[in-house]
């Protein structure tokens, strides 16, 4: 009796190794497979940082390899965005066999709040990264208002 129950043990613990084994193996195909299939069909959201002077709000938009006259920034009405082809950065002739860095055509969109001054942002690519330069209307910038004496 006891040895039956010792063999149904085993075959759960094997059955139990084996789907994990199998998820394992399946988690690590559909890995390979995003690397192997072709990554520049993605999307990818770039990483923001936004800076705040008492003139402008600017935007530094990480685009690692994308070259500056692929970039696309349109403004519509309120909705601002920002678009840009990424370049394969391994050398031509090569297979990517394992990646980390994630690959896709960049796209990003921001909503232009009141008090920005659309007619004269500004934008330069340096270093991998886009810097726009939101402008700030008169009536946002803060000033000191004095006290009149009487």
């Amino acid at each position: 009796m006891e040895k039956k129950g010792n063999e149904i043990q085993k075959r759960v613990r094997t059955d139990i190794q084996k789907r994990v084994q199998n998820d394992t193996e399946k988690k690590e195909t559909n890995i390979l497979s995003s690397v192997v299939k072709p990554r520049f069909e993605k999307v990818v959201a770039p990483l923001v940082d936004i800076l705040e002077t008492f003139e402008h709000i600017i935007l530094l938009i990480d685009m690692p390899g994308s070259d500056e006259n692929s970039i696309d920034i349109t403004l519509d009405k309120n909705q601002l965005t920002v678009e840009a082809a990424m370049q394969p950065l391994f050398p031509q002739g090569y297979e990517l066999q394992h990646a980390e860095y994630e690959f896709g055509d960049y796209r990003r969109k921001f909503i232009i709040q009141e008090g920005i001054n659309r007619e004269t942002i500004e934008a330069d690519y340096k270093n991998g990264v886009l810097r726009i330069k939101l402008p700030k209307t008169e009536e946002v910038k803060p000033r000191t208002i004095p006290i009149r004496k009487e």
